[in-house]
């Protein structure tokens, strides 16, 4: 008895050390299940379509991964990328680095803007340097 503890512990022990990956793994494969679960199987079930919202300017490296990808995947079917006209207003997309995503989800927790809508995320940059000044040009001191 005392030997069957002894290895359940070992391979206790042992399976510990990678349980974080694991988990990261494990929520890798979730989050791509739940995206191709979204996808419309084709009528010859030889391929999947989905239709999604695109930068114009990211068309380009969008086919790039998808060929990309192809290829890593070992994959006979060549991927199609067709622009589609619509009369729907796409959605708003501001695109952002790391600078300016903080102040982008400052703007985010007033609201989205619409499409087109000027992004008020550049004079929030500018103008909270100038909030954070007093009278006499000195960086305010929160003690």
């Amino acid at each position: 008895i005392g030997s069957d503890q002894d290895h359940r512990h070992r391979v206790l022990v042992a399976a510990a050390k990678n349980i974080k990956n694991w988990f990261v793994k494990v929520r890798k494969i979730k989050a791509i299940y739940h995206t191709l679960n979204l996808f419309n199987l084709d009528v010859t079930q030889k391929c999947l379509i989905a239709e999604c919202w695109v930068p114009a300017l990211d068309l380009e490296t969008i086919q790039l991964a998808l060929r990309r990808g192809t290829e890593r995947s070992g994959s006979s079917v060549p991927p199609i990328l067709n622009r589609m006209e619509t009369l729907e207003d796409p959605p708003t997309y501001n695109r952002n680095n790391k600078f300016t995503s903080a102040f982008q989800n400052l703007i985010y927790a007033y609201g989205v803007a619409t499409y087109r809508e000027v992004n008020p995320g550049m004079y929030i940059i500018y103008t909270s340097i100038f909030i954070a000044l007093d009278r006499k040009g000195c960086l305010v001191n929160s003690n």
